[in-house]
């Protein structure tokens, strides 16, 4: 009996401050509430910001010119359609963002998702970089779509911390 006794003190010792650690925190606590995406018109500067934990990060994120572009040779050839290439510019004012083309994607107008690609048929391509505060970089990215996917579709800004996307360019 006293054994028995001995063996539950034991477990509850050592289970309840296990679970009194988890009390009163959830998963909130680490990263911001989703908040709908902000839509603007292309070129127009989109204003990011996150906080992951006690880190801040802000940005203005412009994309712009969109245009349609040709084959530069026979070996980068689109295989959905046609080249679809953007400006981009970020320029980071709080804490550092990790960017590069795969940070974008095409939505066209029926719902149909077109990622970046890592070729660029048009130069400079936009870095893989991590760009601290005060500093800014840009390039172009390059989405193989179908043809005409630009028509009623949008630039999207992937948001790899939540489930749905941090903004969007109507095109």
């Amino acid at each position: 009996m006293n054994k028995r006794i001995a063996t539950i003190a034991a477990f509850a010792a050592l289970t309840l401050p296990v679970l009194a650690c988890g009390a009163g925190s959830t998963s909130d606590d680490t990263t911001e509430a989703p908040r709908a995406a902000t839509t603007v018109v292309i070129g127009q500067p989109l204003n990011y910001e996150r906080t992951v934990i006690t880190t801040k990060t802000a940005a203005t994120i412009t994309v712009a010119n969109p245009r349609v572009v040709k084959a530069p040779n026979d070996v980068q050839v689109p295989q959905r359609g046609q080249w679809l290439v953007v400006d981009v510019t970020i320029e980071v004012t709080e804490g550092k963002m990790l960017v590069d083309g795969s940070s974008f994607k095409v939505v066209g107008a029926d719902g149909t998702a077109y990622g970046s690609e890592l070729v660029s048929v048009a130069k400079p391509a936009l870095p893989f970089a991590e760009i601290p505060s005060g500093q800014k970089t840009n390039g172009t990215v390059t989405f193989d779509t179908a043809k005409g996917a630009e028509k009623g579709g949008r630039i999207a800004l992937k948001d790899v911390l939540a489930s749905s996307d941090a903004g969007y360019w109507t095109l």
